[in-house]
């Protein structure tokens, strides 16, 4: 016995659509590429009118000078010299800094010019420099006072002829 056509599924009706042509599938790459282009030109306008991050200027040329700071760094481990940098308030409310300076051979680094630079590194515009002066073999002082009390770092630059020191420590000002 043949199906019955009321038994058969009903054919889809007519699609409302218009059938894809040329000119339509031109109109969506158009499309699809204009939106990528106006994302790239979004991002490239944040770019370069944002904070470009730069910390150091010259960056470039401190960069490929880098080897120099290496040797330094190796010229300074040979030589051997130690530091102990203490900060003390005194009885008229002035800071006494002092310095001592150990050689290779563990005895008193006399003869040498030093400072120290103070920064804050939570707030620009407060640093200053102290030199100190040689009081004892080995010891180099100065008084000062502090515009905060916090913590300030310190770095140390002690210079005798041609060789050079550099530290960093920091220090709590009460």
């Amino acid at each position: 016995m043949p199906p019955d056509n009321d038994m058969l599924p009903s054919p889809p009706p007519p699609s409302i659509r218009p059938p894809l042509s040329g000119g339509r599938v031109f109109l969506y790459f158009l499309g699809f590429f204009l939106a990528i282009i106006l994302v790239n030109a979004v991002y490239v306008f944040l770019a370069t009118s944002s904070n470009p991050g730069t910390v150091t200027e010259d960056a470039y040329e401190k960069g490929l000078a880098y080897n120099k700071v290496i040797e330094k760094a190796q010229a300074q481990d040979t030589l051997g010299w130690r530091h102990t940098l203490t900060i003390r308030i005194d009885e008229n409310k002035k800071y006494r800094v002092a310095l001592r300076m150990r050689n290779h051979k563990n005895g008193f680094l006399t003869h040498a010019g030093a400072v120290v630079r103070f920064f804050r590194p939570v707030e620009g515009g407060e640093d200053f420099d102290v030199t100190l002066q040689e009081t004892r073999p080995g010891t180099y002082l100065a008084l000062t006072e502090f515009p905060e009390s916090g913590i300030w770092d310190a770095y140390i630059a002690v210079r005798r002829g041609d060789d050079i020191y550099r530290a960093h420590d920091r220090v709590v000002v009460h």
